[in-house]
Order: C-alpha cells, then structure tokens, then sequence
C-alpha cells in the first residue's frame, strides 16, 4: 500500500514567455513485495514476502522560456530538473538484512562492499605485510583502523544505482528556413558494477582484454599485479574493482533542418518540402572511456550512436 503526499506549483509571467512548475512530493509505501534470498541450508532458493516500508520523496524543477520570437527569428528553450531520494524504512527482520543488501536508511538496490582505495605499491612493503599482503594486491580501506581487514567491520555502503539528480536541457532555433534542436540529458552521482571490470584476466595474457595492470615498473592504483596462477574469483577483494562513477552528461540528439520556401515549391505542386539530418546519442562525457553510463554497466544492448536523413514531403 502506498500513501503519496504532493504539493505543485505552477507559474507564468511576461505574458507566459517564461513559465514554469515546481512539484514536492513524499510517498510512502507499507507491506512492500521483494524476493528474499534465503540460505542454501535452507533448501529453498527464495520467497516473495513483505519486507518492510519505503518512502520516496523528492523534487522536479521544469521551466520553460520563449526567448525570442520574430518574424524570422524563434527561440525557445527548457530545462528540467529532478532529484529522488529512496530508502528503506523499516524491515521485517527489524535489522540490515546483509544478505540481500538491504539497509534501513538506504535505496533498495545498494552496493555493500570493500572500499578499494588503489593498489599497495612498492614503498608500502611493510604496511601492505601488516594486512597480509605485497605490492600489486588490491587495497582496501580499514574502516574502523584496527590493522586487519574483515567483512563484519570494514564493508561500508559503496553507492547505489539511484542517481542524486536528473537533468534535463532542450532548445530549439528557427533561423529563417533553417531550424535546429538539440537536447542534453544528465545523471550525476550513481554507481553501478561496470561489466567490463568484471571478465578482466588476472593472468594478463596475450589475448584478454586490455586493463592497466600495476607491475614495478607502472605504479597503477588500477588493477592488481598479473598472477598466472590467480582466477578472477581467487582475486582477493576482487569484486571492489567493478564499481564505477556512473555520472554523466550527455549530448542525446540534435536535429538540423531546412525548409524549402514555398514559392519554389508552388511549381511542382508540392505544398512543403522539409530536409533534416538527426543524429542520437552523440557525445557523452563521463569518468569511464568509450562508455555510454546509461546502460548502467552492462556490455550487453550497447546504445547506438545514430546519424540520419530524412525529407517531410507534403502535397
């Protein structure tokens, strides 16, 4: 059962040339269905059970602007802007339920984890022992700075898929005959497991993908030292690699087009005739290299870059 509480305005001055709303809203849900995962002693693999309470709340931001609007001059803008929180408010076990990772105060999809902090490099001989380990392990933070690292007491809440804030900007131009629209969507403050980090080969042979691998000679904070004898599984605090900064902004389509003038048309018996070249998912900027972050991680259904013509014909 969900309760929602939402409070809008909306807004419109200059003769409407810049309008706009603004919507609060809080939801609340009780008894909410998730699979649980139980232990394999348990025989059973999962079951679909009431798990506790939720609550969303959050805010969206739209304005809209008539910047110019001439005889052969239009220009119209918008942005949106919209930020969620989720968390969990209440569990039926009563506690953080680690084994599905699910947290009181947290999304419903969070990652639990070490925290990787880079690689132990050559002059942490010594401390890298303590914990150990050598040069080209993975290192990871000691939460409570105890000297040893264990799963109890040094897993902290890595991030969650949840973006912080959406953004959204469009505009479009008219220019005589010529018109041009392009929009930029953003996502900023999510993480999601990066596939890719995930089928590297700690062997580095010939033939596997590319990483960059820490040997003596390239002090990397990447990925660990290349070990034949090691599987990515065996790789300790292996799965602290696959988490990435899944931020972006990006440049989601622009069109240009031309409209041929009426008075050439009129010969021909066509009433309107519109060029246009379109073009998608353009350019992303992101701290992860030839990668779309809205695929959220995965390598699998990649998002086509898209470049194409066409003609509006009306007779």
């Amino acid at each position: 059962m969900s309760t929602t509480y939402n409070l809008g305005l909306d807004f419109g001055i200059l003769n409407n040339r810049l309008f706009g709303s603004v919507d609060l809203y809080d939801t609340r849900t009780s008894d909410l269905l998730l699979d649980r995962f139980l232990p394999l002693t348990s025989g059973v693999g999962f079951i679909t059970e009431n798990i506790g309470k939720t609550r969303n709340r959050g805010v969206e931001v739209a304005l809209t602007a008539v910047v110019a609007d001439k005889k052969n001059f239009q220009w119209n803008a918008g942005i949106t802007w919209f930020a969620n929180k989720e968390e969990i408010v209440e569990l039926a076990t009563g506690a953080n339920d680690i084994a599905n990772g699910w947290f009181i105060g947290q999304p419903t999809q969070a990652y639990y984890d070490f925290e990787k902090i880079g690689i132990w490099q050559s002059n942490e001989v010594d401390e890298a022992t303590k914990y150990k380990q050598a040069p080209g392990d993975i290192r990871v933070k000691d939460q409570n700075g105890d000297g040893v690292i264990d799963a109890n007491n040094d897993r902290i809440i890595i991030g969650s898929n949840r973006p912080k804030w959406s953004g959204n900007l469009t505009s479009d131009f008219k220019i005589l005959n010529f018109d041009f629209s392009f929009q930029v969507f953003a996502r900023i403050g999510q993480k999601f497991q990066y596939e890719y980090a995930s089928v590297y080969d700690p062997a580095g042979v010939e033939n596997s993908l590319q990483h960059d691998f820490w040997t003596p000679e390239n002090a990397s904070n990447d990925y660990p030292r290349p070990n034949a004898s090691r599987s990515r599984i065996g790789t300790l605090y292996f799965t602290s690699l696959t988490y990435e900064d899944g931020s972006f902004i990006k440049l989601r389509g622009m069109t240009l087009g031309y409209t041929i003038p009426e008075k050439v048309l009129s010969r021909f018996g066509v009433s309107s005739l519109r060029l246009y070249v379109n073009g998608r998912n353009l350019l992303v900027s992101s701290k992860i290299k030839d990668y779309d972050p809205e695929r959220g991680g995965s390598l699998s259904n990649p998002i086509p870059r898209l470049i194409v013509g066409g003609i509006n014909l009306d007779f």
